[in-house]
């Protein structure tokens, strides 16, 4: 009987899509990334979408997003009707003042706390770690374009680009008085900037990167 060659080892290499070991000679390398026919097709709707590619930071879902920023719109919520409350007292029962002006007036004042409110929970959150309570439990995170954590001074500009013109809705009760047409106009132009910030996310297929964030060099990635 004649000896048996040994058999040659096949070496294996990760696919870079699938992280499954495979043959090497089952490998292709398309576009720098090398992946097994398994990871092939999804290699290619990356491509085509400009989502995250392997070694690169990908961005969340439009829905996680969302679901992200209701979480944290709840709890400001919360505490921005605790002060309401505690300013003009309960409404529904006993209002602290029925004179129109002095009610607008304080109206005023709940909304000015609650656009500081929101400076801060946003900027505290942000600048500890990149998360609000809505971002952890959705798992997002916000970064500079590098990839590295931003500092607190970056978190107070992206949140003041994210309020946009809401930082001066205070003012507004102190005009619908005197010109309700322009308190109007500044409401729409409150929506619109409001609607700019969402498309610009969602066009921007590769980063997702919102208009607050474009404009305080920043982006959303997602840790999963």
């Amino acid at each position: 009987m004649g000896t048996e060659e040994p058999r040659e080892e096949r070496k294996l290499v990760r696919c870079e899509i699938t992280g499954q070991m495979v043959p090497e000679d089952e490998i292709v390398e398309i576009d720098g990334h090398r992946v097994c026919a398994a990871g092939k097709e999804e290699l290619l709707r990356r491509l085509r979408s400009g989502e995250g590619l392997p070694g690169e930071m990908e961005r969340p879902s439009v829905l996680r997003r969302f679901a992200c920023i209701f979480v944290d719109g709840l709890l400001l919520g919360v505490v921005g009707l605790l002060l309401h409350f505690v300013i003009l007292g309960t409404p529904f029962f006993n209002p602290r003042d029925q004179n129109l002006r002095s009610l607008l007036a304080d109206e005023a004042v709940a909304s000015t706390l609650g656009v500081i409110l929101g400076l801060a929970y946003f900027t505290y959150f942000h600048g500890l770690r990149g998360q609000t309570p809505g971002k952890m439990a959705g798992k997002i995170k916000v970064v500079n374009l590098d990839g590295s954590p931003i500092t607190y001074s970056k978190a107070l500009v992206r949140a003041l680009f994210y309020s946009g013109p809401q930082l001066l809705t205070p003012i507004t009760f102190f005009i619908v008085l005197e010109s309700p047409g322009a308190a109007t106009a500044f409401q729409v132009v409150v929506g619109i900037y409001a609607i700019v910030n969402v498309l610009c996310a969602l066009f921007d297929r590769a980063q997702q990167r919102a208009l607050h964030d474009r404009l305080a060099g920043t982006r959303v990635i997602k840790l999963d």
